[in-house]
This record gives C-alpha cells, structure tokens and sequence, in this order.
C-alpha cells in the first residue's frame, strides 16, 4: 500500500466527511428501502439483507421507475467500489492530486442516497 495516498485521504477532512456521510446514508437507505418493501406487503424481507439484496428485492417485486432503478443500481454499486474496495484501491491508487481529488468525489455519494430515501419515507407514509 502506498502510505502516503492512505496518509492524503486519511488527513484530507472532506474525504473523511464524505465516507462518514456515505456509511450514514447507506445504513438510512437500507432502513427506508426495508420500510418501504414491508409497507407495501408484497415480499417479505427477513434478517439483515445488504443494500444490493434490497435493492433486488425491491426492483422484483415493486413498480419502480427504470431510471430510478438503474440510479439506485448505480449508487450500490458506486458505494461497493467505495466501501468494500476501500483497501484495493489504497493499494493501487497513485498519489497524484488530480487523482486524489477524483477518488473523493467518488465517495460523496450522500446526497443520492438521502434523495432516495426521503422518496421511500414518503411513499411509506403516504400508504
């Protein structure tokens, strides 16, 4: 790994409020999609299912809008190339500031996911 690309986002504020905000929102997201999926009572979900299985869930057995399926499709899979790539990527990342600059803007994924899950919070309470 190259410690000084992991020391730039470790020390860099806005990465750090842009993971901590993607974790945030990702988790409220789960949250909602569930909420929503139970409200509307066509499937059950049971346990602790990932956003990607929610998402699935949600995309098979609800009448969802293709471009806002395929946007939610896109945040899951921005937020895995985030999230669970976290390490991968450290190891591979060159230190360059254009390249650092791009990776961080890569993780503020927030805003989409607090856009969708008001959606879900209204819809839920709307039935």
């Amino acid at each position: 790994m190259e410690l000084s690309f992991y020391q730039s986002l470790y020390s860099n504020d806005t990465f750090a409020i842009a993971i901590g905000r993607l974790t945030l929102s990702s988790a409220k997201l789960e949250s909602c999609i569930k909420a929503f999926i139970e409200a509307k009572g066509f499937v059950k979900v049971t346990g602790k299912v990932p956003l990607g299985g929610l998402i699935k869930a949600l995309l098979d057995n609800h009448k969802i809008d293709r471009t806002a399926g395929e946007h939610l499709q896109f945040i899951f899979h921005q937020r895995n190339y985030i999230v669970h790539k976290l390490h991968a990527n450290l190891s591979e990342y060159p230190t360059d500031d254009h390249q650092l600059r791009m990776f961080i803007n890569r993780a503020k994924l927030a805003e989409e996911m607090e856009f969708f899950s008001g959606l879900f919070v209204e819809a839920v309470n709307a039935a």
